[in-house]
């Protein structure tokens, strides 16, 4: 059994042998009957508290702070059970010098002791510090749970991405893509094999792509990032063609420097090429109008005509000179009631790109008021510059004057003939 003699670290040990037990790398101490009185302490123990006056001394009394903490409690289990416990990478606060400090991690075995009738009579205590292992794990746990949380991230950002995202092999299969090149390119779920990239697409001249060609393979052949490609592909489960715009981009480089994998980055530009023929197509009809007048056509901002056709400028009375010499403001030749209907247009092209056809007048440069019907659509928003066609309404107000003033000759004389009847009915009468 163990035995004590003399306070401090530094008894007689009896059997077991202070010098053994001093030399383990182990902090070791024992402490007897159920107030757990120190009756021993190994000289790593005092070095790693900081301190020797710990024999034949309760244990709350050198460690208060240790009080219900898992080493604490340990001890008193086995002190009652006599049962041995062995514990890994348990917390423990101490004090050191009077100051807190940060957790220690032990691993530890309380051993039982017992007397010769084979009561228990205290613990003897074997405890490593594995402070630095635990804490690497948990350095090592909360990289991995950030790691994780990143790729999750990652992950989130791959699916939503309204650009298309295309991964290809060393060879050049595709092995992956997000949902939006998904959607565009159609691609099914599932292997994805060697016809995936004889089918990538077109040249903008329609010409097919080899597949040396692909911007995935350039990237995957040079290591180099190819910008970007402009190109037409065909979807796999609606047949429509897509416009895309496309940069290919190596990764994953191998011992030798090559790069084992490659991305392709898209984004579908179909809309825009339409929305692009359709203007061109727009201002070749345009030109036509322009050219051979016939309605008038105008270029304008928010304070003067920039351009316009023969036939507009013979609906206002002006001339080409006056418009290159930037005569013919809008003030000039609206009159003044129709401003406010003017400025309500130009607001409503300002939202939505166009405004709604409506009769209005222009003044004629010698005075007169012509009647017309206009429609515009924005060119550009800022500034805003849009254009307009008119179309001149007074040959209509004139054949409505006209049709207006021949029902009117058609009534009097109808009413003449009328009014001779009657004349003449009254004298057949008379007779």
């Amino acid at each position: 059994m163990v035995s004590r003699e003399g306070p401090g670290c530094g008894p007689s040990l009896g059997d077991l042998g202070r010098d053994v037990l001093d030399s383990l790398p182990a902090v070791v101490a024992y402490v007897a009957g159920p107030d757990m009185v120190f009756e021993f302490a190994s000289a790593s123990f005092c070095q790693a508290l900081g301190r020797g006056d710990v024999i034949g001394r309760p244990l709350r009394e050198v460690l208060p702070e240790l009080v219900g903490q898992p080493p604490y409690e340990a001890i008193r289990d086995v002190l009652r059970t006599g049962e041995r416990r062995q514990a890994r990478g348990q917390e423990a606060r101490l004090s050191k010098g009077g100051a807190q400090s940060q957790p220690a991690y032990i691993d530890s075995v309380y051993q039982p002791v017992r007397d010769k009738a084979g009561q228990v009579t205290g613990v003897l205590v074997f405890s490593t510090d594995v402070s630095d292992h635990v804490r690497d794990r948990q350095q090592l746990e909360e990289l991995a749970g950030r790691l994780q949380r990143s790729e999750e991230q990652y992950q989130t950002l791959f699916d939503t991405l309204p650009h298309g995202i295309v991964r290809y092999d060393q060879e050049g299969f595709v092995i992956g893509a997000n949902p939006a090149a998904a959607e565009i390119l159609g691609l099914v779920p599932g292997p994805m094999g060697p016809a995936e990239r004889a089918r990538q697409g077109r040249h903008e001249d329609g010409t097919p792509y080899r597949p040396e060609e692909l911007p995935a393979m350039i990237a995957l052949r040079t290591g180099a990032v190819v910008p970007e490609v402009t190109a037409t592909v065909r979807n796999a489960r609606t047949g429509e063609i897509r416009w895309i715009r496309s940069s290919a981009v190596p990764d994953a480089w191998d011992a030798q420097g090559r790069p084992q994998r490659a991305y392709t980055v898209f984004t579908d530009i179909t809309e825009q090429r339409r929305a692009q023929a359709a203007l061109r197509e727009s201002n070749r009809l345009l030109g036509r109008l322009r050219e051979e007048n016939v309605l008038g056509v105008l270029v304008a901002d928010e304070q003067v005509i920039l351009e316009a056709n023969d036939a507009f400028l013979d609906i206002i009375g002006y001339t080409r000179r006056d418009l290159e010499a930037g005569r013919i403001t809008w003030k000039g030749i609206t009159p003044p009631q129709w401003a406010q209907a003017d400025g309500e247009a130009v607001e409503q092209m300002r939202r939505t790109g166009a405004f709604q056809p409506y009769d209005k007048e222009y003044q004629h440069r010698d005075g007169h008021r012509v009647p017309v019907l206009i429609g515009a659509a924005a060119i550009e928003r800022t500034p805003l510059r849009w254009t307009t066609f008119v179309v001149d309404l007074s040959a209509r107000q004139r054949g409505e004057q006209e049709r207006a003033e021949l029902l009117a000759r058609e009534q009097a004389a109808r009413l003449a003939a009328e009014a001779a009847q009657d004349r003449l009915a009254l004298l057949l009468e008379a007779r």
